[in-house]
């Protein structure tokens, strides 16, 4: 995840009892946790050496991207991502443009060429979206060991383009599923993104019999875990493995029938579906009750905020529909 705040986004995480790999942003303007351009930069340390070691945060770098952090604060970056063996978590090819709004780019390489080009892109990288990247592209991620998180709902909400998945996928590029930010698809809900995962990449290539159900699991588990590198302790059920595991019940109508468990948690299933989770082996949740926290008490204070909340979204939303198109 990349976002801003992380630390306190890191202890509310663990207060729940999750597994997350949180990045602060960085990112070459003021923003809510940086009032000077960069200042994601300094945060991010300070909030790496708080959680380097922690046993269910996983500290980042998250430069928010190669048009909006220079060269040398990337390559800054990755020498701090190595020395601290963190990841680093980055949007590459979201928008078509992205090649002529890099500084420093007199080539106009690709985005990925261009991370290639400054020794920047590496195993330790994650690129968020990946859709207008090209063969040649997917044969550099490959070389270099960088992950792949694909935004099937975000990307049509936001109408940027469907990532050639299929295609990483067949050439074992791991890839594993997002959500984006809740700005991009209104909510962070894994389970919606299943069904898109598999719809967006039928419809980009007029086939329905590519990215079935079993492929889209193993995306939402196993591929996730080896985009961040973490497959030998997390994204399947192994013995040595931490217990990371959700239990799904099969009696509510929308479950019914159940004939394929992989097509029922695809097309079927939603959040509410899930009656227990346990991660690094604590019940977080059990019969859809949160152990660790007071869900009403979490709803009041929602409330309090809410009426600002939408104010603000309505401003946000006036301006978004007048602003210019990104992709143009």
């Amino acid at each position: 995840l990349m976002y801003y705040h992380v630390d306190e986004m890191a202890k509310a995480t663990k207060e729940i009892g999750l597994r997350a790999v949180l990045g602060e942003t960085v990112i070459k303007f003021p923003v809510v946790d940086a009032k000077q351009p960069y200042g994601g930069l300094e945060y991010a340390q300070k909030f790496i050496t708080e959680y380097q070691h922690d046993p269910l945060i996983t500290p980042a770098f998250a430069p928010h991207a190669a048009y909006t952090v220079s060269k040398q604060k990337l390559q800054q970056i990755n020498t701090l991502s190595k020395k601290l063996n963190v990841p680093v978590l980055i949007h590459v090819g979201e928008f078509g443009n992205e090649a002529a709004r890099i500084n420093d780019n007199p080539k106009q390489l690709s985005p990925v060429a261009w991370l290639k080009d400054i020794g920047v892109l590496d195993q330790r990288m994650v690129l968020a979206h990946a859709i207008h990247i090209n063969q040649a592209d997917i044969d550099l991620i490959k070389q270099s060991g960088a992950g792949i998180a694909y935004n099937p709902m975000a990307n049509a909400k936001g109408a940027t383009g469907i990532a050639p998945a299929w295609e990483m996928y067949q050439q074992r590029v791991p890839m594993g599923l997002g959500t984006d930010g809740p700005m991009s698809s209104n909510q962070v809900d894994l389970w919606r993104t299943l069904s898109y995962a598999a719809n967006m990449q039928r419809l980009k290539h007029n086939d329905r019999t590519i990215m079935i159900p079993e492929q889209v699991i193993e995306l939402a588990t196993i591929g996730g875990a080896r985009a961040l590198h973490m497959d030998d302790k997390i994204g399947s059920l192994e013995v040595g493995k931490k217990a990371d595991v959700i239990i799904v019940e099969t009696q509510s109508a929308n479950m019914m029938p159940n004939y394929n468990p992989y097509a029922t948690l695809v097309y079927q299933a939603n959040p509410s579906n899930v009656t227990t989770t346990i991660v690094n082996g604590n019940i977080v949740m059990e019969q859809r009750q949160m152990v660790h926290v007071d869900t009403a008490d979490v709803t009041r204070h929602i409330r309090t905020i809410e009426t600002d909340i939408a104010a603000f979204a309505k401003e946000l939303a006036k301006k978004a529909i007048t602003s210019p198109s990104l992709m143009k």
